[in-house]
């Protein structure tokens, strides 16, 4: 049986195998009923994004995961890692391997503007959207930071999707969309 998962905005998350639906609050463990993302690993644990954290749900019980700040550049890119929009701050990004979950902030060099969106394209590289500093990429090695100096249409990017052809589409605040085809930026509006 295939479970579905869903996420709200104050109350809590959902699954669904079709026939149920059961409501995770946090009374059952989750450390926030504000769910922002939900992932799953490679051996079916369920990780929410919350803005106080990040709990992991193994089918039994929640677990809310404790980041370790990282002791200097610790960027790297690994088949099964997840990632998330922080742990409840307002800048940086974390990082699970499975392992160790690692916050980055602006000790570490990452910008100080909130995420708002997190996608890991078909090579492997890491795109965070901003809120008000654009989109930043990420291939293993170096950091790339796209604006609307760049073809952006608008630097409040609060969404990243990539096409079946590997373009990657960023939805804006109020501007529209930017499609970037790896070169150059398209602009959609109104």
């Amino acid at each position: 049986d295939h479970v579905y998962w869903f996420g709200s905005n104050g109350n809590g998350a959902y699954s669904s195998n079709g026939k149920t639906l059961v409501r995770y609050t946090t009374a059952e463990g989750l450390c926030s009923d504000q769910i922002r993302g939900i992932q799953a690993d490679s051996m079916g644990n369920i990780y929410f994004d919350t803005p106080k954290g990040v709990s992991t749900y193994d089918g039994k019980r929640f677990v809310t995961l404790t980041p370790e700040r990282t002791k200097g550049n610790q960027w790297r890119l690994q088949t099964g890692d997840l990632w998330f929009k922080g742990n409840g701050e307002k800048s940086g990004a974390c990082r699970y391997d499975g392992k160790t979950f690692t916050s980055f902030g602006e000790k570490e060099g990452f910008v100080s503007y909130g995420i708002s969106s997190i996608l890991e394209d078909k090579k492997g590289n890491i795109w965070l959207a901003t809120d008000k500093n654009g989109v930043f990429s990420y291939d293993g090695k170096t950091f790339k930071n796209f604006t609307t100096k760049d073809g952006l249409i608008n630097d409040s990017v609060k969404s990243i999707l990539e096409d079946k052809n590997g373009n990657i589409w960023f939805g804006t605040r109020g501007f529209g969309l930017s499609r970037y085809n790896g070169k150059t930026f398209t602009n959609f509006s109104e």
